[in-house]
């Protein structure tokens, strides 16, 4: 059975090649964005390289964690990013899961990953996004889920996945 807690999954750290190759990545996905027009800094409070930095850093660590393939894609937007999952990061070593109005697959499970000593970064829990998406957590136009509310395996249910 799942918990739901203040625990963390596990602990990664990131090799010097796997934060140059996030900083490749994420420069590759700030670029297409900007030319692009997209909706930059809606919810942070830092600059949107950091944003992209961190993101790919976090997709990096989980596919690091389950030993699978991550494809380092850009602008894949609503594909998972990693395996089945969408990968969610803050800084902040206290900060909240952020589940947008535009998530709109309920069954996508969402990980959410803290940054803030990079290289090493935290797998804190993950959720489910018709389970994310309730009052108790709503945000203005967003859903902000505590780290206590997040399930401490990364199914976002009831059971441990097998690795």
């Amino acid at each position: 059975m799942s918990i739901k807690g203040n625990q963390k999954i596990s602990t990664i750290t990131l090799t010097p090649v796997e934060m140059m190759i996030a900083g490749q990545v994420g420069t590759m996905r700030r670029v297409k964005s900007r030319n692009q027009g997209y909706n930059a800094g809606k919810h942070t409070y830092k600059s949107d390289w950091n944003t992209d930095f961190d993101g790919a850093c976090s997709e990096i660590a989980l596919a690091k964690y389950l030993n699978i393939y991550w494809d380092g894609s850009v602008n894949s937007f609503k594909r998972a990013d990693v395996g089945q999952y969408q990968v969610r990061s803050t800084p902040r070593l206290d900060g909240r899961l952020i589940i947008r109005e535009n998530d709109n697959n309920p069954d996508e499970i969402f990980v959410f990953i803290t940054t803030g000593n990079l290289p090493t970064l935290h797998i804190i829990g993950s959720i489910l996004c018709k389970e994310a998406k309730c009052d108790k957590f709503k945000h203005e136009d967003c859903w902000w889920i505590p780290q206590n509310e997040l399930y401490q395996n990364l199914k976002g249910c009831h059971e441990q996945i097998s690795l």
